[in-house]
Formats: C-alpha cells, structure tokens, sequence
C-alpha cells in the first residue's frame, strides 16, 4: 500500500501516493479503510458507486476523503478494495468510484480507528512526473 502515518498532536495525518491520480484516489481510499479497520474481515458482497465533483482537486480529495468516513460511520458499510477513475473536465474535477466491500457486522468487523472528518489543517499536494502525492489530516 501506497501510504504512511503523519505524527501530529490529536489529529491522524497520512501521506498517500499514486503514479497517476486515479491510483491517487484508489490507494487514499483503500489507506483510509485500512487504518480504520481490519480489511482482511471485509468480504465482498455489494459494490458502493458514486461521482464526486469539484472547482479543485484539493477540494475533491477531502470530499472524497469524507465520503469513505461516511460510508463507515453512517451507511454502515465497510470497503475492501477501493477501485478508482479520474478526470478533469472544462470546469471540474471528477472521480468516478467503486466501493467493493459488505454491510458492517460488528461481530466480525474490528474498528481500529475512528475518523471524525478530513481537513485541510497541513493539506498537502506535490506532483511530478513520477507520482501524485498528497498529505492529509483527520480530525480523531
């Protein structure tokens, strides 16, 4: 996986990278299940599908960011592989995305960790002709 832990008082940061934003999206979804919990107890049952949109793609990162936390804490729903597809129109930045994963059953699935939110406190994107990188910060 594509990510490493960011200390930082009270918050969780991570740093996650991809060769292209696509992968960008995919490895940031799949890190943000990963350290919220066990992805190995995830079986595949239901695909989740949705659009986002954006003005920027620093904005679309934390939406999408949300989106996954909400998935979790609201819709009940825990996500094994994140599959991802970006593109920049005339006016926004999209992302096209796959959620393979199951309802949460606490019986089986183990919370290691509990996002309150992504914010833009230290947010941080590099790009070159290597990779996408970007560093975020979540509220605990």
């Amino acid at each position: 996986m594509e990510y490493r832990l960011l200390d930082d008082t009270g918050d969780l940061g991570i740093e996650v990278k991809g060769e292209d934003f696509s992968k960008l999206f995919e490895n940031l979804g799949n890190s943000i299940y990963d350290i919220m919990l066990k992805r190995e107890d995830v079986f595949i049952s239901k695909i989740e599908r949705d659009t986002l949109k954006e003005d920027s793609l620093e904005d679309l990162l934390i939406k999408f960011s949300n989106m996954i936390i909400y998935k979790l804490e609201c819709k009940r729903f825990v996500g094994k592989i994140v599959k991802a597809d970006f593109k920049k129109s005339k006016k926004f930045f999209v992302v096209d995305y796959k959620i393979f994963g199951e309802r949460f059953v606490p019986s089986r699935h183990f919370i290691k960790n509990v996002f309150k939110a992504a914010t833009y406190h230290n947010f941080e994107m590099v790009e070159d002709e290597k990779y996408k990188k970007v560093k975020i910060y979540f509220d605990l």
